[in-house]
């Protein structure tokens, strides 16, 4: 079993390795529709908020 704050760490990594995906995506690929760049930004501003979430969250009390 994975230890508690070895997976925080692992889905932060996930998390931002699929952000750099989607913006390396909307970059290159999302040039030929509006909706899929929008759809991207938001993709990208979703992970961030959840990335926030989560460092908040497992934050040690009196960080």
């Amino acid at each position: 079993m994975i230890k508690r704050e070895a997976r925080w760490k692992l889905l932060k990594i996930v998390l931002i390795l699929y952000m750099v995906y989607a913006a390396v995506r909307m970059v290159f690929y999302g040039q030929g529709s509006l909706q899929s760049v929008i759809f991207d930004l938001g993709r990208i501003v979703l992970l961030v908020l959840l990335l926030w979430w989560l460092n908040t969250r497992s934050a040690p009390p009196g960080e």
